[in-house]
């Protein structure tokens, strides 16, 4: 075990042999900052919820797109982005040994044209406002999202139909205000629920149908608020609720999350791990430090990793068939030995410190390649001289402090406020510009008086709604009511929201825990566990094994 001072918070953290014999197989030196500020480093690279209208620097017929009007460099929309009307390698740039990396790789930056947005565009079909999606149909404001239809104003919904407002969902249906659900069927607010069916207000609940303001209940039906009723005794006591007006609405949330607080919780969510720390973890094994991940084994500090990652040190997003990579953001689809690199998809292999490349390998510093060998910043080599220039490149990138840092937060393509790291690592506008971080003031077109109230009630509401204007009732931004989402609404019964997507999204992200371990012991026996359940916090906690005892 060596304890290290991180270089960015000087917080100490820790790296065990494992870390260490890791980073001697890849080749890489020790880390200098610690997880968190990897992480937060990754994410100010990602922007995933954010979308623009522009004009593509190719055609010039207006898109929408992740990018702002104003960036440096050229935007193709996705279609044209992935034709042969443009060559990555004319951009191609000779390697100076007399500057730094990161500043060559900063003027590449600003010339290679970049994809509007992250999809796999023939895969959707009416589904324009979406991003890192594919396999959509009739779907709005999604995002991180594959296989689901019907769907609005979600993050990681797949495999789902007609969910609305949820958050990580997969083969869900009719579902609204969902987090950290799988296999329900129109369950309304449930947070860590599988195979419910026609339910309200359930948390840690497994094949429940029927149940309203429940938790840690298992193949019950007909329960209110963890009381055993008669069916008859249910259905009266759920028509008396007017699920339809808002402010009956909001009443329930704080007493319902108010009830939660009196019932245990374990002290990692997930199933079938072996020798695993973290949350939201899935057939895992000897995977350590790591969040929303499935199927991953001998990984650390990995987020929102699926379907087979081996062998791979921090890592944000994707996954399916990657081995031996460290650093790097949205990688999939099959993947070896990729290092400090970006959205690097399709088969890759051998790539250190590039972006937006597929289907290549052994190549360093290039941006938007496609099936491509011996590159260094876009120039093409022969293979002995890229395997001659390589070591030079990282022996001059080690003596600046280059080498084994992920691409610096300054130069990222985003502000700061843009990306998944203002979500899960806030910042203030004096906070970010002082670090030297970029930031994107509001627009004030997009803040101004709506053109109507929301009604209080779902049947006071009329279709006309979906012609007007709202204002925010937190944040005063201005959203609409699109058809289709009115018409869910009104078969619920539910009432339109009165906030606008962004606030809803991110009371769905503070309703979860961060990711990031305590030690506790289990309230119940005294066992010392690690959880994402901060000491201060007034949950109950037990262990796997108390945890499992008391629920029925």
């Amino acid at each position: 075990m060596t304890t290290k001072i991180c270089s960015n918070c000087q917080q100490p953290f820790d790296l065990t042999d494992e870390h260490l014999g890791f980073y001697k197989k890849l080749e890489v030196p020790e880390p200098t900052h610690c997880p968190d500020c990897r992480q937060q480093r990754r994410l100010a690279w990602c922007n995933e919820r954010k979308l623009y209208k522009r004009e593509c620097d190719l055609t010039h017929k207006p898109i929408l797109s992740c990018y702002t009007p104003d960036v440096t460099f050229p935007v193709y929309y996705v279609k044209e982005w992935w034709s042969d009307k443009w060559d990555p390698i004319s951009f191609g740039q000779e390697y100076d040994f007399a500057k730094p990396f990161f500043d060559q790789w900063a003027n590449l930056n600003k010339k290679v044209p970049r994809s509007s947005l992250n999809v796999s565009y023939s895969s959707l079909e009416n589904s324009e406002y979406v991003n890192y999606a594919g396999n959509l149909k009739n779907c709005y404001l999604i995002f991180d999202t594959d296989y689901s239809r019907d769907c609005y104003y979600g993050y990681t919904v797949n495999k789902s139909t007609n969910a609305v407002d949820c958050l990580k969902v997969n083969g869900c249906e009719i579902c609204y205000e969902c987090i950290d659900c799988n296999n329900c069927y129109n369950l309304k607010f449930g947070i860590n629920c599988r195979n419910c069916n026609d339910s309200w207000f359930l948390k840690n609940c497994i094949g429940c149908n029927n149940c309203f303001g429940c938790a840690n209940l298992e193949r019950k039906q007909f329960c209110m608020y963890n009381q055993q009723l008669t069916q008859e005794e249910y259905k009266k006591k759920i028509a008396e609720i007017n699920t339809g007006s808002f402010s009956t609405m909001v009443g329930l949330k704080q007493y319902v999350r108010s009830a939660y607080l009196s019932f245990p919780n374990k002290d990692m969510r997930g199933f079938q791990n072996e020798n695993c720390t973290g949350d939201g973890l899935f057939n895992c094994k000897d995977t350590q430090d790591s969040y929303d991940c499935l199927h991953c084994h001998e990984c650390k500090h990995c987020y929102s990793m699926s379907f087979g990652t081996k062998t791979s040190h921090d890592i944000y997003q994707f996954g399916e068939n990657i081995e031996c990579c460290y650093e790097n953001t949205v990688i999939g689809y099959g993947g070896f030995n990729l290092k400090f690199s970006h959205t690097c998809n399709m088969g890759n292999n051998n790539l250190s410190y590039c972006q937006d490349c597929m289907g290549s390998k052994n190549c360093f510093g290039c941006i938007g390649l496609r099936h491509k060998q011996y590159c260094i910043l876009n120039k093409q080599y022969t293979e002995e001289k890229y395997n001659e220039l390589l070591p030079q490149i990282i022996e001059q990138m080690t003596r600046t402090g280059e080498w084994g840092e992920y691409f610096p937060i300054q130069l990222s393509n985003f502000a700061y406020n843009q990306t998944t790291a203002q979500e899960y690592y806030p910042l203030t506008r004096e906070q970010a510009l002082e670090k030297g971080y970029k930031w994107l003031d509001d627009d004030k077109k997009e803040f101004r008086p709506g053109t109507c109230q929301a009604p209080d009630d779902i049947n006071q509401t009329q279709d006309l709604i979906t012609n007007e204007t709202l204002a925010c009732t937190t944040c005063g931004k201005n959203y609409k009511i699109i058809p289709q989402e009115l018409k869910f609404y009104k078969q619920i019964p539910l009432p339109i929201p009165q906030r606008c997507p962004d606030c809803r999204h991110m009371d769905r992200m503070y309703m979860r825990n961060p990711r990031h371990l305590w030690n506790r012991v289990c309230a119940k026996c005294n066992t010392a566990i690690k959880t994402t359940y901060a000491p201060e916090k007034p949950d109950i906690v037990y262990c796997e094994k108390c945890y499992l005892e008391t629920i029925g």
